[in-house]
């Protein structure tokens, strides 16, 4: 579910009445092992939009404002606008040579993602997908953050160590 994003009321009426007030726009996104990303109406159950991807989803996305990140197994990370214009949605860039999840951003924005099958801590430039820092952790077991924004990482080892990395 993404923070309400504002819209001007489009419905006539008095304008004393209604003057300068918006509506709540809200979504819930899915990601589906049928292999579709969809962007569902909070308050009617409405589709927005909908992409049919090549393969089943296994993670949930992550929204950060008017964009969504989505792995795409055996096809990389993909970003696609929150509200597009089209019911087909729209995608703005697709990450080949990332194959992790967006576990949070750093303070200049930059994504960082975790893929656990290769053991890589991937930063990511938010508007293009290239990759601009990549560390291996050979021994991690699990990377957490502790927020989705500007967040601490947590590394759980093999040997049950935890290490934290400040922001």
């Amino acid at each position: 579910m993404t923070a309400p994003v504002t819209a001007s009321v489009s419905f006539q009426t008095s304008p004393s009445i209604l003057e300068g007030e918006t509506l709540p726009r809200s979504s819930v996104f899915i990601a589906g092992q049928d292999q579709y990303l969809r962007a569902v109406d909070l308050h009617t159950g409405k589709p927005r939009w909908k992409v049919l991807t090549t393969s089943p989803l296994e993670n949930s996305p992550a929204i950060y404002g008017d964009v969504l990140y989505q792995r795409i197994p055996s096809k990389g990370l993909a970003c696609y606008e929150t509200f597009p214009n089209e019911y087909a949605g729209k995608l703005k860039w697709t990450a080949e040579d990332v194959n992790g999840n967006v576990i949070t951003t750093t303070s200049q924005g930059r994504l960082v993602c975790w893929d656990n099958n290769t053991k890589q801590l991937q930063i990511l430039d938010s508007h293009i997908g290239a990759i601009t820092a990549s560390v291996s952790l050979p021994t991690a077991k699990q990377v957490l953050a502790s927020d989705t924004t500007n967040g601490a990482l947590f590394i759980l080892t093999e040997d049950d160590e935890i290490i934290r990395l400040a922001p």
